[in-house]
């Protein structure tokens, strides 16, 4: 096999290749901590963030239940948002972890691992604020069945009061709830110590490991 032929004479030069839209760039190792927070959230996801707990006192006796678990896809759906945002978002920081700047960290003509500390911060604020109102959601997310009836939250305790009967219902956050918090939180460092890293990068002056584009 030879090699092709050259373009005859006057022909019209080839299209010139496609730019990179990634540049050579290094995050620290900090960054980690995004791939880590997502997966403590997609962890989450799929187990229960509550379970109702129930104390019943009367007749002279104190029973105590446990409710069926209540997701994050049922408490509201709020709790969705930071599984998939954090998943979204760890895409883009392992690409700089191995080496390559996604055009959305380059844009502005800031440097990349300054954007996405930035953008580790702005989704770790967002999912700590989805499991706060989670937290509120659950009372008028959770519905209660006895004797074929189905019941609010307050409904239920109304009901046993009625029927001479004190009930004490309680939350009951299980791990999903504090996988997705340690999930923000962790996100929200990463964010904070990234741009730190960021700022001595570039005070330093020197070719960094993650330098600034241009």
């Amino acid at each position: 096999m030879g090699t092709p032929a050259p373009a005859p004479y006057g022909a019209p030069a080839p299209p010139p290749a496609a730019p990179d839209t990634s540049q050579a760039v290094k995050a620290p190792a900090v960054a980690w901590l995004v791939p880590i927070a997502a997966l403590f959230a997609l962890i989450g996801m799929f187990v229960p963030w509550f379970k109702a707990k129930a104390t019943l006192t009367g007749g002279g006796q104190t029973t105590h239940h446990t409710f069926d678990g209540l997701y994050s896809f049922k408490d509201g759906k709020l709790g969705l948002l930071a599984p998939i945002l954090l998943v979204i978002l760890a895409i883009g920081v392992v690409g700089l972890l191995v080496g390559k700047a996604p055009a959305r960290f380059s844009r502005g003509g800031g440097h990349p691992v300054a954007s996405a500390g930035k953008a580790s911060l702005i989704v770790g604020a967002v999912s700590l604020v989805c499991v706060v109102i989670a937290w509120f959601l659950v009372k008028s997310q959770y519905k209660f069945k006895d004797g074929g009836i189905s019941y609010s939250w307050d409904n239920y305790i109304k009901a046993a009061k009625d029927a001479g009967f004190k009930l004490e219902l309680s939350r009951g956050p299980q791990v999903g709830y504090f996988l997705t918090i340690a999930a923000a939180v962790l996100a929200i460092v990463a964010g904070v110590l990234m741009i730190l890293a960021a700022r001595r990068a570039s005070g330093a002056g020197a070719p960094s490991a993650y330098p600034p584009p241009g």
